[in-house]
Order: structure tokens, then sequence, then C-alpha cells
């Protein structure tokens, strides 16, 4: 092979190396999965599951069930979700969602102790939307079946104990909050108010949620450092 032939060769092994190299990117962004079209497919399941679960329970709603429900076939439904238990767990995961973002502005406040009424106040009406506590209770009625159930519901509340122990926790190293109690206990007394006052909210539809924010606000005063 003399040296023109080497030279005329280069260009088309270059040629074949990029139309190789496009047609596999070209491929790949075929494949690339559609986030948005997931997420509403997905979002759309956990709304049927809930749906479901409110309407005939845990243990007699089937896989089936929710893919009738969420407009879907059974084989799609396993793309997004490998069984029941998993979403139960995305239905738990997106109502313990919004807790953890007023609890992340709490830990953001200024003043921490001003706004400890309204978190208690939002959590509570975040917590007694229609279909809230009935689901939630079906949760807990479940978990004394399903060990695993059991310990996604020991998580949740470890992760929204954890979470707000550690939002007091800054806050009282800030100076902010008073730091003589425990910051985890602080947590744990504030999720058992708003949990209590999310049950009577729910079955007495006549308690008044801003009189029992009156004693709260003085109750947040003894916080302040002194």
């Amino acid at each position: 092979m003399n040296e023109r032939s080497l030279y005329n060769t280069a260009p088309a092994r270059t040629q074949n190396e990029f139309t190789e190299r496009s047609f596999i990117e070209y491929t790949a962004a075929m494949r690339r999965p559609d986030i948005d079209l997931q997420r509403r497919r997905t979002d759309g399941i956990v709304e049927a599951a809930t749906a479901c679960f409110l309407d005939k329970g845990f243990h007699r709603t089937s896989v089936q069930d929710i893919a009738r429900a969420a407009g879907i076939s059974m084989g799609l439904l396993y793309r997004y979700f490998p069984g029941k238990h998993a979403i139960i767990v995305a239905v738990a995961e997106r109502s313990r969602r919004a807790a953890l973002d007023r609890i992340a502005a709490f830990a953001a406040a200024a003043d921490p102790l001003a706004d400890l009424p309204r978190l208690v106040a939002d959590l509570v009406r975040e917590w007694t939307q229609p279909g809230y506590l009935p689901l939630t209770a079906e949760i807990w009625a479940e978990s004394f079946r399903d060990p695993e159930v059991r310990a996604l519901v020991r998580d949740d509340i470890a992760t929204l104990r954890g979470t707000l122990g550690e939002a007091v926790a800054a806050h009282q190293r800030a100076g902010r909050i008073d730091g003589g109690c425990a910051a985890d206990a602080l947590a744990g007394l504030i999720l058992a108010l708003v949990d209590g006052l999310t049950t009577g909210a729910t079955l007495d539809e006549g308690a008044g949620l801003d009189a029992t924010l009156a004693p709260l606000r003085r109750m947040a005063a003894a916080l302040v450092p002194g």
C-alpha cells in the first residue's frame, strides 16, 4: 500500500466511526425515558391506589383493581411498581412529603417560636384533608398484620421526628430556642400534639383549631431562651 492510499483511506475510517457514533447517540436518545410521562403515570397510579385503599381497604384491593382505576394495563403498572407493597410505600411517602416540606420551612424560620403555632396548624390542616386520616388508619391497621408495612410506619415516624428534631436542635444552637429541653423530645411532643389535634378535628367537626393555638402560643413563649 503506497502513501497516497494510506492518506485516502484514513478519512473513510473516520467517517465510518462518526456514522457509528451518531447511530449509537440517536438510538440512545430514542430510548431515553420521558421523565414527565413517567412522573404523571406514577402519580396517576398512586392516586388510583389511594382511592382504592380508601374504598376497599388494603387487603381487598388487588393490583388489578389499581390498574383498572388508573386506566392502564397490569403490564404497564408493573413497569412502575413491582407489587402492591411498593405502591403502599409510594402512597405513604407522598402523604409525608408535604409535612417534610413544612418542617423545612420551620427550620429556615428566623423566628421559630412565632412559627411554631403556624407549623402545628399547617400540619393539622394537611392531615385533616378529606381521606387523609382514614388512609392513615388503613396503613396503621395493616402494620399490625404486615411486618414490612410496620417497618414503613416506624421509618415514617422516625423520619418526621428526626427531621423536626434536627430543626429544633439547629435553632437551639443558634440561640433561638431554649436549650434546656432535648430537641428530640420536643420534636416528639410537637408531633404528638399534631396527632391529637388531627384526630380531634377529624372526629369532632366542631373542634376549633384557632382556639387551641392560643394556649400553644403561650407554651411557645416558655421556650424563649432565658
